[in-house]
């Protein structure tokens, strides 16, 4: 997955006047980030992103090389479950911790909750039930349960998570 953000220099140490701007594809190596950075000058206290393509929110005094990082770190992740987790985490670090940590459950290919906890009750989660008695349950309240639980469907992506605690 690539992030792309636009840094851009502030010349009055506050967000009114900015100088230049480039924009970066992340993740980068270090020593390349390095040259993009020269070019727009000054400090890392004076550079501001202004604008960014990422599925989760970045900060304009976010330090662009700890964005590099993370970038790294979630390139090699299934793009759909990065998604799905930025849907439902405050923060970019809270989506590591959950990756690295892999404290999570995820249902790919699916259309809504429902679609879930059909694949729950087949996967047995449930206890054995017939499947001649499935018309007969409260899908919604399945549903439901799931979603007080906490999972989050991610519509863009066909995709339902649950990060665990």
């Amino acid at each position: 997955m690539q992030i792309r953000i636009c840094v851009a220099r502030r010349t009055d140490g506050s967000n009114e006047k900015l100088h230049g701007g480039e924009w970066l594809s992340l993740p980068m190596p270090v020593n390349e980030l390095d040259k993009k950075l020269r070019r727009i000058d000054g400090t890392p206290a004076d550079w501001i992103i202004t604008d960014w393509e990422a599925p989760f929110w970045i900060e304009p005094v976010e330090d662009v090389y700890w964005i590099n990082e993370a970038a790294y770190a979630i390139a090699g992740y299934d793009k759909r479950l990065v998604y799905a987790l930025c849907g439902c985490l405050e923060n970019l670090d809270m989506l590591l911790t959950v990756l690295t940590t892999g404290l999570y459950y995820v249902h790919y290919d699916v259309q809504n909750l429902q679609d879930v906890a059909e694949r729950l009750m087949q996967s047995g989660c449930y206890g054995t039930v017939p499947t001649a008695i499935w018309r007969y349950i409260d899908m919604d309240k399945l549903v439901q349960d799931l979603v007080n639980k906490g999972w989050h469907m991610q519509n863009e992506v066909n995709t339902a998570i649950l990060p665990l605690p």
